[in-house]
């Protein structure tokens, strides 16, 4: 009889932020910042941009702002045709 072997992946290491040093923390940030300049807002709904969006701290208010607006905009352009 031949048993299958385990072929899943193996899970991710442990991984907690309270481990990290303050200056590995502060290196994530800038990291997850910079990413986050690249996403497009616009195309995230704005309930998502008020709650999920917003508490991460990443995206600055005035990018949110423009994000909000662009949608309201869009809304107002496909509502009137």
């Amino acid at each position: 009889h031949s048993e299958k072997a385990d072929v899943s992946a193996p899970p991710p290491p442990a991984y907690k932020d309270d481990a990290l040093s303050d200056g590995q923390h502060e290196q994530r940030l800038i990291i997850a910042r910079h990413l986050a300049e690249k996403i497009d807002l616009s195309l995230i709904p704005a309930s998502d941009l008020s709650s999920t969006i917003t508490e991460s701290n990443l995206i600055s208010t005035h990018d949110l702002y423009q994000a909000y607006r662009l949608q309201a905009l869009n809304a107002e352009r496909s509502k009137s045709k």
